[in-house]
């Protein structure tokens, strides 16, 4: 173990703010509660999204993207604009 390095964060949040964890017989170990996802959906929506690549500009690639994850925000991007 050589420590954390540039750029590197000790503690990764790994939960958006719509979900939570909860505990169990070790203090360490949680389990998470995600939202629930309809996959058939989701599919749908990443099958478009493949599609979308090969025919649609980038700003609406960006936007079927943000639409599929909306906790997704943009920094420092041209694409800050789809998060309004």
């Amino acid at each position: 173990f050589t420590g954390l390095r540039d750029g590197e964060k000790l503690y990764e949040e790994v939960l958006n703010e719509e979900e939570t964890s909860k505990p169990t017989f070790h203090p360490k170990i949680k389990i998470a509660q995600v939202r629930a996802y309809d996959y058939a959906d989701a599919n749908l929506r990443i099958d478009a999204l493949v599609r979308a690549c090969a025919v649609e500009g980038d700003m609406q690639i960006v936007k079927r993207m943000k639409e599929i994850v909306p906790e997704f925000k943009s920094q420092h991007s041209k694409y800050e604009v789809l998060d309004e």
